[in-house]
């Protein structure tokens, strides 16, 4: 009965342990239990950074990359550096706002809720990375010449 027991329990944790990796890759750090709600209830209400890591970065990246515009300016609000080690030799990435082609912004409430609103609100988002429901990381398209500065707590200088 114990060893059933056991067999059961440890069952469970793999099957749960293999959903969260088959839902969340490569993405797991986002993952939130049903005890908070889950990743989507932590992502709308804003209750933890659902993208903390920025390891949202690359998918971001490659979809700019995948626009294939020439010469193509990427303003990043979090982890410049990440976007250096994926960008195509002719892109360019900017600590500036404007001018810029894109603006790359991570879904972590306590850092960027006013950037997300403010690009939302003033720009035109053209691809989320997104897992279990939940918005992790923001593409936006600039379509005027006013951006948000953000993100000085974690410039680099490249």
């Amino acid at each position: 009965a114990k060893l059933l027991s056991l067999i059961i329990i440890a069952s469970g944790i793999i099957f749960h342990e293999l959903y969260i990796i088959k839902t969340f890759y490569p993405y797991e750090p986002s993952y939130f239990n049903v005890v908070v709600g889950g990743t989507k209830t932590v992502a709308e209400k804003k209750l933890f950074d659902a993208e903390y890591w920025a390891s949202g970065v690359k998918e971001a990246i490659d979809f700019i990359k995948s626009q294939k515009k020439p010469n193509t300016v990427v303003y990043t609000c979090f982890l410049r550096h990440l976007a250096y080690f994926y960008k195509t030799p002719d892109m360019v990435i900017t600590p500036v706002t404007s001018p810029a082609d894109y603006a790359i912004v991570p879904n972590s409430a306590s850092y960027f809720s006013l950037p997300i609103a403010f690009y939302k609100n003033y720009h035109t988002l053209v691809y989320t990375v997104s897992r279990g429901g939940a918005d992790l990381f923001y593409v936006f398209s600039y379509t005027n010449p006013i951006g948000f500065n953000c993100g000085y707590e974690t410039e680099t200088s490249f």
